[in-house]
């Protein structure tokens, strides 16, 4: 089947393009998301906008600077963001469920990744960075079942 020059087959999807809007990406995800039940697949969504994993995900891994910052159900992960950059850019997302005034950027300017920092990519936008975050790269800490953060400071959640 073909749809607008994209291939759907069994088992994979070639890219999107980005020009998919005004609901188009929505039905084309939708028979997608059909084929992958009907036939037992997977889907591998690789996108900004968390509305969309939001709704046809069922595990997230939110990267920065081309490294996981956390992982796990979309349910764990939306509810109880461990991460201060998942934190923020769930924070940072325009929704139906809070006031427009509550929409916060994440402040600074994204890292270079041609050029990463020597530790946590999002260290200098970070509000609970501590000197260990500029010189080491954090290893992952299982939260609870299929729920991981990489984060030294992973208890404040970027609150």
């Amino acid at each position: 089947r073909e749809y607008k020059g994209i291939r759907l087959g069994w088992c994979r999807l070639s890219l999107i393009p980005s020009e998919f809007k005004d609901g188009k990406l929505v039905k084309l995800l939708a028979v997608v998301k059909k084929i992958n039940e009907e036939n037992q697949t997977t889907m591998l969504l690789l996108t900004h906008d968390i509305a969309i994993v939001a709704q046809y995900a069922d595990y997230i891994g939110v990267m920065y600077g081309g490294r996981l910052m956390e992982y796990g159900t979309v349910l764990d992960v939306f509810k109880n963001p461990l991460s201060p950059y998942t934190k923020g850019l769930i924070c940072s997302t325009p929704s139906l469920l809070r006031k427009s005034d509550d929409i916060k950027p994440i402040p600074g300017t994204p890292i270079n990744i041609v050029n990463l920092p020597k530790g946590c990519g999002f260290a200098e936008r970070c509000e609970n960075c501590v000197e260990k975050c500029k010189e080491c790269v954090p290893e992952i800490s299982e939260i609870s079942n299929n729920h991981f953060v990489y984060c030294f400071n992973h208890e404040k959640g970027g609150k």
